[in-house]
């Protein structure tokens, strides 16, 4: 999975095959921050059009389906991370990819919070994508999930910096970092070509406006 995302980033050298398929195992520490793809990199268009027509994004999106929303154990929240970083680039500037992925949405919902890079897959599938920005349905969706799996994160940091107190031990994560990139993958829901989109504004500022956000609004 890693070698194949690699390939979909233009100017990216096949001469070295070895040193592409090498993945560092820090990667996939839920501690640091990692990023699929920078806002100087290109799409390899060709190799996207290429991994499409292969099909082979089809048992990647079945494994999530099977996952859903059970707990994970580090082996699929790694295999999770993998295909996540790969459908991402799948759809990193290519709305044919955008479109296609959309009917998947609620099954990668689920996952926002499972720090395995949903939320960087959710914001390139949105991204002046204008099928979706128009979806009122699915924008109220994917807002609702978006604030739920924040208001999850926020509890499990309390649990773990009790545990870590209890145990005089460091056992927190980087939910700081989750949390705002969920808060980004909506951007692509709020913005669409450089100017706001009022209604999806509206729909976000009302849902916020519930109490059980409170806390989000503050932090």
């Amino acid at each position: 999975m890693f070698f194949l995302a690699r390939t979909l980033k233009d100017g990216v050298s096949l001469k070295n095959i070895e040193s592409l398929m090498h993945v560092e195992k820090d990667v996939f520490d839920q501690s640091i921050v990692y990023q699929f793809y920078n806002e100087r990199e290109r799409n390899n268009d060709l190799f996207q059009q290429l991994n499409m027509a292969e099909g082979i994004y089809d048992p990647l999106i079945e494994y999530i389906k099977i996952i859903g929303n059970q707990q994970l154990p580090e082996i699929h929240r790694w295999l999770l991370f993998s295909i996540y970083q790969y459908l991402t680039l799948l759809c990193f500037n290519n709305m044919k990819a955008k479109h296609l992925f959309m009917q998947y949405i609620p099954d990668i919902l689920v996952h926002l919070n499972k720090k395995v890079g949903a939320s960087s897959f959710l914001y390139e599938v949105c991204i002046n994508n204008k099928i979706l920005v128009n979806n009122e349905e699915l924008v109220s969706m994917i807002f609702e999930k978006a604030l739920t799996s924040m208001t999850e994160l926020e509890r499990e940091e309390v649990e773990h910096g009790i545990v870590s107190i209890a145990m005089k031990e460091d056992h927190t994560v980087n939910y700081g970092f989750e949390k705002s990139r969920i808060l980004h993958s909506l951007r692509g829901l709020l913005i669409f070509n450089d100017e706001g989109h009022k209604r999806n504004q509206q729909i976000l500022l009302n849902k916020l406006s519930d109490n059980k956000y409170r806390r989000l609004v503050h932090v």
